[in-house]
């Protein structure tokens, strides 16, 4: 009897009977866009640019905005500020007013090295306002993807503008340039809502490029690049560069991570991406083939690798489905990476864009700079009407919170741009 008390007593302290409990993440609940969310601006047309955050505290905030119609000759982008931490917002100006050629999808960048804030967009200096098709002898009415990439910058704040001359970059045409039906005279190309980022004097920015416009379709021939300019030069405009090769982006592959086939489609654009912070570069891009396509590019930038993001390691692994517009990578600077898409059942690339997921990654012990997405989707913003569509760059972080922001396209064209906070450990915690 005291053998076995003293044997049981012994094997009771060397090993416990229970596990440790595993941890326990706080709830994250969905927020309602009309009910939770701060508005920002509402009116006819409004699409978010990106965000910025300046050393003062003080939020910097874009939206592409018109009063008629998104695509009309008014279009032009906003300026807005936050000073509270993203509680409450005001306007601070117009980036090319409404007056002039229609300028669209600008982004904030802020650049600590010179204390400027840059400003990066479209610009349609030739104010064209038809598309012809390739296929047909008809135009699009509809111009909302057409122009130059600009550059403005400002040293106080965003409260007086500067324009980079010559006041747009009149690149070479690439590939995709050379399909479209103005056989690259005029360039069908635009910097999806997301977010830029600067890097060792570089400013980098996502980029997509419109190929064959083609009858019956939306965003056909399509490629994904990013752009970089040097900071430092007078003419940055004239030193354009485009990854991942210059002259053609980056399109989905063929065969899904199991092998069986999946045509990446003719859709590969609105790229997102984030740094590794030993210099390499991990990104996402939309595509009409269902799923999300992934891009990987060395830190010399010399290489490039394409595929699906996955939400498991290895050659089988289950690709993420496919966003609607605009999806976004972070990386949290703690071994964490953040997704996000805007997706349901819907097939079109234009629609199901309601409900708004995060996903929760890491690095895949098996592939280099390949992100493994395995918790999620947790759903965080959503509306009740499904067919009213979401959109929004990557978040910020404002304390112990990461602040989204975003819009949605009414049907009846009463659009509002919103902003929502969650608390960082919420987010993560997996």
């Amino acid at each position: 009897m005291h053998l076995f008390r003293l044997l049981g007593a012994a094997l009771f302290l060397a090993a416990p009977i229970f596990p440790a409990a595993a941890q326990t993440c706080p709830p994250l609940y969905a927020k309602d866009f009309d009910r939770d969310g701060i508005v920002v601006t509402n009116g006819t047309y409004r699409e978010v640019g990106g965000l910025a955050v300046l050393p003062s505290g003080k939020i910097i905030l874009t939206v592409t905005q018109s009063a008629v119609k998104e695509g009309d000759p008014d279009q032009h982008a906003a300026i807005y500020e936050s000073t509270d931490g993203g509680d409450t917002w005001s306007f601070i100006q117009d980036i090319d007013p409404p007056s002039m050629a229609e300028s669209s999808w600008w982004m904030p960048s802020y650049d600590p090295a010179a204390d400027r804030l840059w400003f990066i967009g479209m610009f349609n200096k030739n104010n064209v306002r038809e598309i012809p098709y390739n296929d047909r002898d008809a135009t699009s009415k509809k111009v909302v993807a057409i122009g130059w990439p600009r550059l403005q910058y400002s040293d106080d704040e965003g409260q007086t503008l500067t324009v980079l001359p010559p006041g747009y970059a009149n690149y070479q045409p690439t590939a995709a340039d050379n399909r479209n039906p103005f056989g690259g005279l005029h360039k069908l190309a635009w910097f999806p809502p997301g977010t830029t980022r600067v890097r060792n004097g570089w400013l980098y920015a996502p980029y997509a490029k419109r190929g064959k416009v083609l009858w019956g379709k939306t965003w056909d021939d399509s490629e994904a690049f990013i752009l970089k300019f040097p900071l430092n030069a007078t003419d940055a405009l004239d030193k354009i560069e485009f990854l991942p090769d210059g002259n053609y982006g980056m399109t989905a592959p063929n065969l899904l991570p199991d092998g069986s086939s999946a045509a990446g489609g003719d859709s590969n654009e609105e790229p997102a991406f984030d740094f590794f912070d030993d210099g390499r570069i991990y990104g996402v891009f939309r595509t009409d083939a269902g799923y999300l396509a992934e891009f990987r590019i060395s830190a010399d930038e010399q290489s490039i690798t394409t595929g699906w993001a996955q939400r498991e390691d290895g050659a089988a692994g289950r690709p993420v489905p496919h966003p609607r517009a605009t999806p976004w990578v972070k990386n949290t600077g703690n071994g964490k990476w953040l997704l996000g898409v805007h997706n349901n059942t819907y097939k079109d690339l234009g629609a199901g864009r309601n409900t708004y997921w995060i996903y929760t990654g890491e690095e895949s012990p098996t592939v280099p700079g390949k992100i493994i997405w395995n918790k999620g989707p947790k759903a965080i913003v959503a509306q009740m009407n499904i067919t009213r569509r979401m959109q929004g760059p990557a978040p910020i972080e404002v304390g112990d919170d990461y602040l989204f922001v975003m819009n949605d396209k009414h049907p009846d064209h009463d659009d509002d741009v919103r902003v929502f906070k969650f608390p960082k450990d919420h987010i993560l915690c997996d």
